[in-house]
């Protein structure tokens, strides 16, 4: 398969996930009601911050794999260590998820104190992440291998039999947040599993005899500087899921899971763009395309947004349904937008950013977007409720693009 194959993967894979989401939430919290459908949204936010174990080793892990494919050495020693290091890290995310919502749960979600079937729900969903996290294995192997046609197949395969099967569920053995997290880890696990024994089958790393501590140590050593600036932002864009509960209703934060996904959508308009752009972009070090390239995004990414924006008070109470207030979601809509839109003009820099390796700038970008999702979130949801999370997102693209464009100007003053 050649590199049109790939790409056009890539985005198929990122239109099937896309849509597959925005057309079963509002079905789910039709079904389930305000409440169970907020229950779900808090357990699918505690899934995706067991993501955070990552530590980046999902984008590490193709890059170790093509340039072990290039040379005669076909890596399997990596991938034996690769494979101890997610099994210890998945590991660490079950006991140390569990433990947090047994201890620390209600704090973090008040209702939790009183609500069983939450509880439960929130345990089933540190189950699922630390799937999902040991999936990324052999995933990242296929991509890394050039056969990300392959992988994406797998991907949309699953990621369909899993809407199926929890619509189904929620259909026939009842709309409650134990069956959607008891279906939907079913389908992880048959995923991961399924994944694993493939990926054992080809390459043989999930030995019990493999790599030794030494060479799993040397992976951290050597990409601890990516680790930390990929969790970092990788943080922020989870901040607001880790606050907002504390202050918002478990309804309310259902509520503002879905606005949330829509307004993100819009950022799926810039991919295409950007890959079409990063060839060229890396052998530009005069950045005499960024121009053209800011108004392409703007053109693809900023306007639609702004297109939505204008008819948000119309198209988006059809989707999320009949809400108590909303103007407030409304208002949180167009911030998520404004975010989106500066999002994609902030990346047309970022490309340059990461061809010139100045990570430290990137690196500034997200810690001070990360202050800045928890100063608000911690100090204003309690009076604004998920206006808070809206007023989070469009801070965080504007000071990425703050940031970027000083970069650019120190660039094209040294020159």
């Amino acid at each position: 398969m050649g590199i049109r194959a790939d790409v056009l993967a890539n985005y198929v894979s990122a239109i099937v996930a896309g849509s597959v989401t925005l057309l079963l939430m509002p079905v789910y919290a039709r079904l389930m009601g305000a409440q169970a459908w907020g229950g779900v949204a808090l357990c699918l936010a505690a899934q995706s911050l067991i993501q955070l174990w990552d530590l980046g080793l999902s984008q590490v892990v193709p890059r170790d794999v093509a340039q072990a494919e290039s040379s005669s050495d076909p890596g399997a020693h990596s991938l034996h260590a690769y494979g101890r290091l997610y099994a210890g890290i998945g590991a660490v995310a079950v006991v140390s998820g569990l433990a947090v919502v047994q201890w620390f749960g209600s704090l973090w979600v008040p209702a939790m104190a009183s609500d069983g079937s939450l509880q439960t729900g929130m345990k089933l969903a540190v189950l699922c992440g630390a799937l999902q996290l040991m999936n990324g294995l052999p995933i990242a192997y296929w991509n890394g291998s050039g056969r990300q046609v392959f992988a994406v197949k797998r991907t949309c395969s699953f990621l369909l039999l899993r809407g199926a099967v929890i619509l189904a569920a929620l259909m026939f053995l009842g709309a409650g947040v134990e069956v959607f997290m008891w279906a939907s880890l079913c389908t992880t696990g048959a995923e991961c599993i399924s994944n694993l024994v493939r990926f054992h089958r080809e390459t043989g790393a999930l030995a019990i005899r493999g790599a030794r501590a030494a060479s799993v140590l040397r992976i951290i050593t050597k990409n601890w500087p990516i680790s930390v600036s990929i969790l970092m932002g990788a943080f922020v864009s989870q901040a607001d899921k880790m606050v907002l509960p504390r202050s918002i209703s478990v309804e309310d934060f259902g509520v503002y899971a879905m606005t949330l996904a829509l307004g993100l959508a819009f950022l799926q308009l810039q991919y295409p763009v950007m890959t079409a752009m990063y060839p060229r972009v890396a052998v530009d070090p005069r950045m005499t395309l960024l121009r053209r390239n800011v108004g392409s995004l703007l053109v693809v990414c900023a306007l639609p947004c702004l297109v939505a924006g204008v008819c948000a008070p119309w198209f988006l109470p059809l989707y999320i349904g009949e809400q108590r207030d909303e103007l407030s979601l409304v208002v949180t809509f167009d911030l998520i937008l404004f975010s989106a839109g500066l999002n994609a003009v902030y990346h047309a820099f970022y490309q340059y950013m990461v061809a010139a390796g100045d990570g430290r700038w990137i690196a500034v970008a997200n810690g001070l977007s990360l202050i800045w999702v928890l100063s608000v979130t911690l100090m204003l949801a309690s009076d604004l409720g998920v206006v808070a999370g809206g007023l989070a997102w469009a801070g965080v693209s504007s000071i990425q693009l703050v940031v970027a464009i000083l970069w650019w100007r120190g660039r094209r003053g040294r020159k």
